[in-house]
């Protein structure tokens, strides 16, 4: 059967306006072609997601390096406060801060001195430390190790300090 419109035109001539193509073949793709199509949006995306990949994880190591230091200067803040003569600082614990777990770990360096006229001598005793932080957050881990003079007062108030004055 041969393809012809109504008034004898070739084939894909318009018959009448607004009627598009006149054919009588199979219309559509193959299943060849369409699986064409769709290997060859495959291999298009494979790129497009690799670098979506790639963008979120920066944007993970970015917020990381963003968040740690804060992370790390709030821990140090809360382990700074001195501990007394009768009850001195804890030597390890875990702390968690805005979804970040802290694990630290607190060393001696050096043995307990007074601090020195200068300080304070009958008040405060001075003790070099290492403390180390681990900065935990899912599967990355981070440690750093701090030194600093830790100092411990001597006398739970300064009026007890004052009562063996006298």
């Amino acid at each position: 059967m041969k393809c012809r419109s109504s008034d004898n035109a070739p084939c894909g001539k318009i018959d009448q306006p607004g009627q598009g193509n006149v054919m009588t073949g199979k219309d559509g793709f193959s299943v060849i072609e369409a699986l064409a199509a769709t290997a060859l949006l495959a291999m298009t995306m494979i790129p497009i997601y690799d670098m979506l990949s790639a963008l979120h994880a920066a944007s993970e190591r970015l917020e990381r390096a963003t968040q740690t230091p804060f992370i790390e200067a709030t821990a140090l803040t809360l382990l700074a406060g001195p501990g007394t003569r009768d009850t001195p600082p804890e030597e390890s614990g875990e702390l968690v801060i805005n979804g970040w777990r802290v694990e630290w770990e607190r060393r001696a360096l050096s043995a307990v001195e007074p601090a020195g006229a200068a300080y304070g001598a009958e008040m405060i005793d001075i003790q070099l430390e290492e403390l180390e932080l681990v900065l935990i957050q899912g599967n990355y881990r981070q440690s750093r190790i701090h030194r600093r003079i830790a100092w411990t007062p001597r006398h739970d108030s300064l009026e007890a300090y004052l009562e063996t004055l006298q």
